[in-house]
């Protein structure tokens, strides 16, 4: 399957290498799951292996979604990214320490093996500590001519402001149902428009839904849980909030999947003024609640009783 959507971003990219100005420092921003990360490899991946030095030519100039393999058995390609960590049954993303960068820099530093260049893609960039950014930023103040950074992040507001401006910032943005729809159907995939609709416009996601019937499923039954939520009784918002506490990340995906369906409820009444308001209101709550339960270490239970409570 192609990539799905971006198809300025792309252009620019392939315009850089083909005219040999792939520049030292890249931000990807944009939402989650539509396909930053993937464009990064790939990216990476013809940086890497379609310089003239390799034998490379126009034609090796390719996005496509199948790069994992050959990324991965690349000594010039190195990854940063947080790890997952579970504590009490609770599973969080760690954040990137100084330590990870350090090391990264140090691979980032000698001579390539293959051809001119090194990539480091720091996945998730948001997550480096502020310890970690400052680290990094030494390394774009005194960039190496053999090292290329891709940052790639959902949250470019949380990266230094020095950071950012000695990077290109190439923003991504959420992809038409359709155009999701239609790929999707090309490639013969059943279900493709609920999985679709169920994508929230991210390619990533759509991907994800078409490999994963499970996570279809939830999908499905939290559509169902959603339109209950607002009319269940005190006792089944507490009991909620308990167990979707378990998993931040979850509970996180839940509560976007809620403000996707609220997006699609304010389009469906756009003549109602008074309820495209109320539910206008009720998005505000849940964005500022998945905010709070990814950036502060206040107890996702509380969180999740406070929002639930308010509707």
């Amino acid at each position: 399957m192609n990539i799905i959507g971006h198809k300025k971003q792309i252009d620019f990219l392939k315009k850089c290498l083909e005219r040999d100005s792939v520049l030292q420092a890249y931000i990807f921003s944009g939402p989650e799951g539509v396909g930053k990360f993937l464009i990064a490899k790939n990216f990476a991946r013809n940086i890497i292996s379609g310089d003239s030095s390799q034998g490379g030519s126009e034609s090796d100039r390719d996005f496509s979604c199948d790069v994992d393999e050959k990324i991965k058995m690349s000594p010039n390609f190195i990854f940063v990214s947080p790890q997952k960590k579970e504590k009490k049954g609770v599973t969080k993303e760690s954040d990137i320490s100084i330590d990870d960068v350090r090391d990264a820099q140090k691979k980032l530093s000698t001579f390539p093996s293959q051809g001119k260049f090194n990539v480091l893609i720091v996945n998730d960039a948001h997550k480096m500590n502020k310890s970690a950014q400052n680290a990094l930023l030494k390394t774009l103040e005194e960039p190496n001519s053999s090292s290329i950074i891709i940052l790639v992040t959902h949250r470019e507001s949380n990266v230094l402001q020095t950071i950012k401006s000695r990077c290109n910032i190439v923003r991504f943005g959420t992809v038409t149902l359709g155009e999701i729809e239609r790929e999707l159907r090309e490639s013969g995939v059943e279900d493709s428009n609920e999985i679709s609709f169920f994508s929230l416009g991210r390619p990533g996601f759509a991907i994800r839904l078409k490999n994963d019937s499970e996570l279809l499923s939830f999908r499905r039954e939290e559509y169902k849980r959603f339109r209950g939520i607002f009319r269940a009784d005190i006792d089944e918002k507490l009991e909620w909030a308990q167990e979707s506490s378990k998993n931040v990340n979850e509970a996180v995906e839940r509560l976007e999947l809620w403000i996707w369906f609220l997006r699609v409820q304010a389009y469906q009444n756009i003549s109602d003024e008074k309820k495209v308001r109320l539910i206008y209101d009720a998005i505000s709550k849940i964005e500022e609640s998945t905010v709070k339960m990814k950036e502060t270490n206040a107890s996702s239970r509380l969180i999740l009783e406070n929002l639930l409570m308010s509707f």
